[in-house]
């Protein structure tokens, strides 16, 4: 199963993912946003993935929601990325979660590059 990812050309700064506890185990149904920020030459790019199925030993794919925010700064590329899932219509309880955590995991990491 694909999930977000950044190019190989771009660095990563911060991959996070917002599910149903236990979602993955056999019997139960998941439902994941899968956030990953990356940055190449001072411009960012936001990728987010949502995906939702059952667990049937192997995870059976239902359906997939994907959208890419760029930006010139991260709360920028987020910013982007948070309107267009609202727009394709990306569950925004998980979202908002993950993409707050993905916009402050990025921030920090770019913070400790730059110190």
């Amino acid at each position: 199963m694909r999930t977000a990812y950044s190019p190989k050309s771009h660095t990563e700064l911060a991959r996070v993912t917002i599910g149903d506890d236990y979602g993955h185990v056999p019997g139960n149904t998941y439902h994941d946003i899968d956030i990953v920020v990356s940055t190449l030459s001072d411009k960012y790019r936001v990728h987010v993935c949502e995906n939702w199925g059952s667990a049937q030993g192997f995870d059976e794919e239902h359906g997939r929601r994907e959208v890419i925010g760029r930006g010139n700064s991260i709360s920028e590329a987020i910013a982007n990325a948070r309107e267009s899932a609202g727009r394709a219509g990306i569950e925004t309880g998980y979202l908002e979660q993950a993409l707050t955590q993905a916009e402050d995991t990025a921030e920090e990491e770019v913070g400790a590059t730059n110190a």
